[in-house]
């Protein structure tokens, strides 16, 4: 459970989609409805899938397992963002952790065909954002912790 306390959400979500890609679900899982009902072509057979809609406000939504990425990306970030407000010697490991995740990520969407996607890039921009925010909040908590008289 310590591991927690030190290791970046983001590395957990890129392991995920990491093995999505191995079984050569991600990105085309990215685009497919997640209730199933008739099989459609939506480019690869195995994985084509017609959605049934959910009706909210009078309008039909039809949520994808790429929306369902980003939704877990945004949980990810608050939890990192509240991870960011404790000073501790974890949280520098925890930065260091983030900006090599951060690096990973930027590499795979610059040199991996799979994840020039708009979802893999919003999640970059979400790991550069717990980098920078990580860090300004630290600071901004050890500043308000250290009193100078």
């Amino acid at each position: 459970m310590k591991y927690l306390a030190f290791t970046p959400s983001y590395a957990y979500l890129l392991i995920f989609i990491f093995g999505l890609h191995a079984i050569d679900a991600f990105p085309y899982c990215i685009d497919l409805p997640i209730y199933g009902g008739e099989i459609i072509n939506y480019g690869k057979s195995n994985q084509s899938i017609e959605a049934y809609p959910i009706t909210i406000g009078g309008t039909d939504w039809y949520p994808t397992w790429g929306s369902v990425i980003l939704l877990i990306g945004i949980i990810l970030m608050y939890w990192e963002l509240y991870k960011s407000t404790r000073t501790s010697d974890l949280v520098t490991m925890d930065h260091a952790l983030s900006t090599v995740t951060f690096i990973i990520y930027f590499g795979f969407f610059l040199g991996q065909p799979w994840a020039g996607n708009s979802l893999f890039l919003t999640l970059t921009l979400m790991a550069l954002l717990d980098v920078v925010a990580g860090f300004s909040i630290t600071l901004a908590a050890a500043r308000r912790d250290v009193s100078i008289t």
